[in-house]
């Protein structure tokens, strides 16, 4: 409560007369309906601050570097009926590559109701309606911890009646965590400004900033916008802020309020779906926000998910144990070491194979081996082990056969041996390699003037094949030289 207290104060002195300096006349501007919504419900109970949260799909219509903490495939439908039978609609969809990359999109669509259309006469023409689109696409990336950046583009259409635009924009984005509980937000919305016929969208930064009060309790937020900054006149600042309550865990009770209105709302999520309710209380109208959000394909790769689920196994498994007798605390010991063990050896295996399959044989070959001394018994690891060594006895002679015959040709006699003994070991009956291993050592012997020793190697070679060459030529040489030297 010592927290909560101070939260209140700072949402009621926002709203009265004290802070009236940050209600300066401003006429508007163009696309300011991006700015003066909410992607959700929750966001629009919260008194529209959004710019310092993340997580959300919702949240790209707050800040574009929003979904980088996003760990679930994530879409969110809101629709938001106003006054005089407008209406404001906004789909979100976010979707994280992986922990780092994260890709969004958003639809976002504010259509006034229908209009009685006159000529110069008065004469009734029919009607027509102020429909405007906007369509954000959004790259965020994690660049560390606890900082998030992001980009996007935005495409935009208004249609009244015959008239009809198109524009282009983007914006930029940056949420830094100063520590578990407090984040930074900073968003700069048409940092490149859209251009509507002669309408330009203005450039508006904002500021915002979230913290956790109580932690899994009590959440405050609060914005601020700049407008009019590369104006004519004064500039104009409006201000925005909320506070969110879980109680119980699944349930969510929500206030706001900023310059225009004050707002109030709850939801209800589960693990993947959330359903957000808002009531706005504006000057002109109460207004209504619904908002329902669906999560899947949490990011985890297969091997984080079979670990997951092996230590989840677990944990129930020792919650069980633990509430028997004193006998059972040994078993409980054996059952974690097991269940640890073979949870690495099913992440090994998955590595093995991903080398095996970018034709990493020998490092491949290295963690089966390693499997299998840990667990003999691991069938996968035998067959996916036998495989390797049978391709690696086909496609590692043919290389490395090559190999020899290059050092060989061009002197590189200690590198030829190298490869040959490599070869021998695997294939010690390969005639070829015996011989040019021979060849190799009776060039190594004839360097050291070990005449005798090289006649011996190239006496193997001739035992061998008889018609070669090489070794003809090479001991018709040394027995040239033992005669002159005796």
């Amino acid at each position: 409560m010592k927290r909560l207290a101070p939260a209140i104060m700072l949402l009621l002195l926002l709203s009265s007369d004290s802070f009236s300096w940050l209600q300066q006349d401003y006429s508007g501007y163009a696309g300011e309906y991006l700015n003066a919504f909410s992607g959700g419900a929750r966001g629009a109970s919260l008194g529209l601050a959004g710019t310092g949260l993340d997580g959300k799909a919702e949240l790209i219509y707050s800040n574009p570097a929003s979904l980088a903490s996003l760990w679930w495939k994530e879409a969110s439908f809101n629709v938001t009926p106003l006054f005089a039978q407008g209406q404001f609609i906004a789909m979100s969809y976010g979707y994280p590559f992986n922990e780092k990359h994260s890709f969004g999109l958003s639809l976002i669509r504010l259509s006034s109701s229908d209009a009685e259309k006159t000529n110069a006469l008065g004469e009734t023409l029919g009607s027509f309606a102020d429909v405007n689109t906007t369509i954000m696409a959004v790259y965020s990336r994690k660049l560390s911890k606890n900082i998030f950046a992001g980009g996007g583009a935005k495409f935009i259409s208004q249609d009244i009646d015959y008239y009809s635009a198109r524009g282009a924009g983007a914006d930029a984005g940056l949420i830094i965590k100063t520590s578990p509980a407090d984040s930074w937000g900073l968003t700069l919305s048409n940092i490149i400004p859209a251009r509507l016929g002669t309408d330009v969208f203005e450039f508006v930064p904002k500021a915002g900033y979230s913290r956790i009060l109580i932690p899994g309790k009590l959440t405050a937020a609060v914005d601020l916008h700049i407008l009019n900054l590369f104006q004519s006149g004064n500039l104009v600042s409006r201000w925005f802020a909320g506070l969110e309550y879980d109680y119980p865990k699944m349930a969510h009770w929500r206030v706001g309020a900023n310059q225009k209105q004050f707002s109030a709302g709850f939801g209800f999520s589960t693990r993947q779906i959330d359903f957000d309710y808002a009531i706005i209380y504006h000057p002109l109208d109460l207004i209504h926000s619904f908002t329902l959000t669906v999560r899947y394909g949490f990011i985890l790769t297969e091997a984080e998910e079979r670990v997951k689920s092996e230590w989840e196994n677990l944990k129930n498994e020792r919650i069980e144990f633990e509430n028997k007798s004193a006998n059972e605390l040994e078993r409980i010991r054996f059952e974690k070491e097991r269940l640890k063990t073979s949870s690495k050896l099913i992440i090994m295996f998955i590595d093995a194979r991903d080398k095996y399959e970018k034709k990493q044989y020998s490092a491949s070959a290295e963690i089966l081996e390693a499997i299998l001394k840990s667990d003999p018994a691991q069938e996968e690891a035998k067959a996916l082990l036998a495989e390797i060594r049978s391709r690696m006895n086909s496609e590692t002679i043919v290389r490395r056969l090559k190999e020899i015959r290059a050092n060989y040709k061009q002197g590189k006699y200690e590198a030829a041996m190298s490869d040959i003994n490599y070869l021998l070991d695997i294939q010690p009956d390969n005639t070829e390699v015996r011989v040019m291993g021979f060849l190799s050592q009776a060039q190594l012997y004839l360097g050291e003037q070990k005449y005798n020793d090289a006649k011996g190697e190239l006496i193997e070679v001739m035992k061998i094949d008889p018609q070669n060459t090489e070794a003809s030529l090479l001991l018709k040489r040394i027995q040239t030289i033992l005669e002159i030297s005796q």
